[in-house]
Order: structure tokens, then sequence, then C-alpha cells
């Protein structure tokens, strides 16, 4: 019955705004009906996720779609880079030029995604061989920083790094790095005396609860996630997953993205002190039990699959 009386509030907003609207031109267009039908799901969910990578191109938007659009959770991507070092498949825009053609793609992800999109200062400066090298010329200090910063500022449940911090042969230092700088502001981020510059600009210290590694096959940890926000919500939609439009690399031209069962893994690999669940001490390129601020119990490893009749 409230779900009937909200949607019969909104068609009445809409016819509203749709009058205002005819009469100036000038004002933003009226959300569609399954515009306003996602914001009013969007409500009944108070978990928050953060993904964090390197590159414009890094991101799962696999996920960032199913969380966002599928479980109603407020999503966010940062980004350590805008991209400027990478390559133009299409165009001779390079440097500043490409960051920023790059940087438009992204939002345009994030209003396909129904995600926010966050960036630090840490310039693409093109491959790097090693996290060292690039946490030197990014100035790893200020950086880090920034990551905080938009920890704090977003405040999520749940932060997800998309790669290890494991070194391999051609691993990029970029992707490296990022891991790193998710692993050390998750640990930092709730506490005033790191970056008190931040406290006293009006930010507060906050803890997210739960480190992953993002890593592909075996499933995920969708059901680890609800268990995280408690805030569980069952139903039968279908979402498709939609890439990131990045034309300058040459991936508008992919076979579009359809609806279909998907797999991506999920590894705890932080944790809240006090939260009573432990990182697993299994997870290649993290130090052993994961990234903590206190000893706490051990947990098994979970692994879930999931496709449209899970969503």
């Amino acid at each position: 019955m409230r779900v009937k009386r909200s949607l019969y509030a909104a068609m009445l907003c809409v016819l509203a705004a749709s009058a205002a609207r005819a009469a100036d031109p000038a004002m933003p267009p009226v959300p569609s009906g399954p515009e306003i039908q996602q914001k009013l799901k969007s409500f009944q969910q108070m978990a928050t996720v953060l993904m964090v990578a390197a590159h414009p191109d890094d991101e799962n938007t696999a996920l960032i779609t199913y969380l966002a659009r599928g479980r109603g959770y407020r999503m966010a991507y940062l980004s350590v880079t805008r991209g400027d070092g990478g390559q133009n498949l299409i165009g001779g825009e390079f440097g500043d030029e490409l960051g920023l053609i790059r940087t438009n793609e992204l939002l345009a992800a994030r209003n396909l995604d129904q995600g926010r999109q966050f960036f630090t200062r840490a310039i693409d400066f093109g491959y790097s061989k090693s996290p060292d090298e690039t946490l030197r010329i990014w100035d790893r200090d200020a950086v880090l920083g920034d990551v905080v910063r938009v920890m704090r500022t977003f405040r999520p449940d749940v932060v997800v790094a998309r790669f290890s911090t494991q070194t391999a042969p051609g691993q990029h230092g970029h992707h490296t790095a990022s891991a790193i700088l998710a692993g050390e502001a998750f640990k930092l981020a709730g506490d005033p005396k790191n970056y008190p510059e931040q406290i006293k600009e009006g930010l507060a210290a906050w803890q997210p609860k739960r480190l992953f590694l993002n890593g592909g096959g075996g499933g995920i940890a969708a059901d680890a996630l609800d268990a995280i926000a408690r805030h569980h919500m069952p139903g039968n939609e279908r979402s498709a997953f939609p890439a990131s439009d990045e034309r300058c690399l040459g991936r508008a031209f992919a076979p579009p993205a359809t609806a279909g069962c998907a797999a991506t893994g999920l590894e705890i690999v932080g944790a809240e002190q006090h939260d009573g669940v432990s990182p697993s001490s299994r997870v290649p390129g993290w130090p052993a039990g994961g990234v903590k601020t206190t000893k706490l119990a051990s947990v098994r490893q979970r692994r879930y699959s999931w496709g449209p009749k899970r969503l």
C-alpha cells in the first residue's frame, strides 16, 4: 500500500514538473518513470560501496550496475588518475586533452550505471614498472590524503579494490599502487589524527567496515555485502551491465553487454576493528590476515554466483 502511495505521489510530481517545464523550457528534463522508481527503490537501502582503481577503464561496471541499480546501494568509483597517459585509437588527443576526454567518458558511464565518480590529483604518466616508482612520482602522501578524503566524504560501508598489492612481471605499477592506497586509506580514514587538516575543514573521520579485493571468476559475495549492510532487498529485477564507453581505447566497438548470468570475485582483505570478522589470509598479494586494525576471529572464505534470478 505504501509503495502504491509513493508511486502515486511520484506521478503527481512528474505531472507538476512537466507543466512547469512547459512554461519554462530552460528547466532541467523531467526524470522518467523508471528513473523515479529506481530512486524510490534506493530509498529503502542504506549501504554505501566505494570501488578504487587506477584508470578510467579499470572499474568493474557490471558490479557497479548490480549494486547501484540492482540492489539500490549508493555506489561510487574512485579512479586515482584521469587516464591522461593512456592511448587514443580514434584521435590525436593525448596528455591533458585525452584526460579530459576520458574523464567525460567516466562521467557518462556513471550516468548509465547510477554510480558517483571521484578522482585524485595523481597524474597518469604512462606505463610504470613498479608501485614504488608510481607512488614516488605521484607523491604518495598527497595522493593517499586524497583517497582518505574521498572515504571521509562518501563514507562507504564497503571499499572494493580492483587490484592486488602483489607485484608480478608485466603488472602495471599504477594498478598495484591503487590497491596499496586503498588498503592504507582503509586503515587511516577512521582516525582523526591522520590528515587532521581535513578534520579542521569539517570532515569527520570514517571507518569502512570491509575491504574487498575484486578479482575475476568464482562468483560475487553479494550476500556478504547484504550482511554488512543488513538491508537485504529481495526482488526479481533484471539489469543490464553497461561497459564504460571508452571510445578513445576502442571499447565502444565491442559487442554490447546484455543481461544474463555473470561472475566476479570478492575476497575479504580488511575489516573494521571489533567487527568479529577476520580478513582471509589466503588472498594473494595481501599481508597474512589482510588489512585490519586489530586481531579478529577467523572467517571462512565465501563465494557466491549470481544471475538475473538473483537480481
